[in-house]
């Protein structure tokens, strides 16, 4: 049988010192993906690191760093989208990359005792299975990657805040309650059933409404500073240096920033 010649060939980047991958000196790919929309390949290398490479070009766009064996898996989240990856290597560890937060590791899945043999994805971007030389399978929901901040020191870190897997942020006081109250993300209905006026473009969380009526809902007003997709966890919160403000970013690519409504301060006016 004749085989027909390849249509294009992709050279991944060499290592270049032993001080970045140890014994390695050359590429040695253990495993491939193509993107959602074929436009890209995503390989994991014998040099420990995940790099993705467009088609058309050839050229490197994304280089991931943080493993620290070969990597022997590599597959796209979702479906639809191009910048979230996981990839598994002989180090034991399942890690996942997100092209917008750099070259680190977003998110590390320990488990395993032995190396990383494959990883599959269920297609919603939120669960993955992977198989290792330890003969274990292990299913993984990213949503547990969900991260958690006290507020600064100017308000005695009283209160903690939490994205959540329905599209929510809620916030704790843990000198007072307890109980979380959930800020609404742009676009959803307060809590007389009326979207916030200073929240354009953002079309609400894909249905999800965080009806409430506590006093922080109240005094943060949302805006909507990136729009996403629509719907999605909300993995990741940041406050403000004298916890006036709170910003959440979405799996969506979605960017909320909750401030004091004027006359008010915020939650120390709690």
């Amino acid at each position: 049988m004749v085989q027909p010649p390849p249509q294009r060939t992709l050279t991944v980047p060499t290592a270049s010192t032993e001080a970045d991958y140890g014994d390695h000196r050359n590429t040695a790919v253990w495993s491939l993906a193509a993107s959602p929309s074929g436009a890209s390949l995503t390989a994991g290398t014998g040099t420990c690191r995940v790099v993705t490479m467009d088609v058309e070009s050839g050229a490197a766009t994304f280089t991931g760093i943080g493993h620290t064996d070969d990597v022997n898996a590599v597959a796209y989240l979702h479906p639809g989208r191009e910048d979230v990856m996981v990839s598994g290597a002989d180090d034991g560890a399942v890690r996942l990359w997100d092209w917008r937060a750099g070259e680190r590791s977003v998110g590390h899945f320990a488990g395993h005792v032995e190396g990383i043999t494959s990883v599959g994805v269920r297609g919603d971007g939120r669960y993955l299975v992977s198989n290792g030389k330890d003969q274990a399978v292990k299913l993984w929901d990213v949503r547990t990657l969900i991260r958690a901040r006290f507020s600064p020191p100017p308000t005695g870190g009283r209160w903690v805040a939490v994205g959540s897997a329905d599209g929510a942020v809620v916030v704790y006081d843990i000198l007072g309650d307890g109980v979380g109250r959930r800020l609404r993300w742009c676009g959803d209905p307060d809590e007389n059933g009326e979207e916030e006026d200073e929240c354009g473009g953002g079309g609400g969380r894909g249905g999800r409404r965080a009806r409430t009526a506590t006093p922080l809902v109240r005094l943060f007003r949302p805006r909507l500073l990136w729009a996403g997709g629509g719907g999605g966890v909300v993995r990741d919160v940041s406050w403000a240096p004298d916890g006036s403000a709170l910003v959440g970013v979405g799996w969506d690519g979605g960017v909320c920033m909750w401030g004091a409504r004027r006359g008010g301060s915020g939650l120390q006016s709690i």
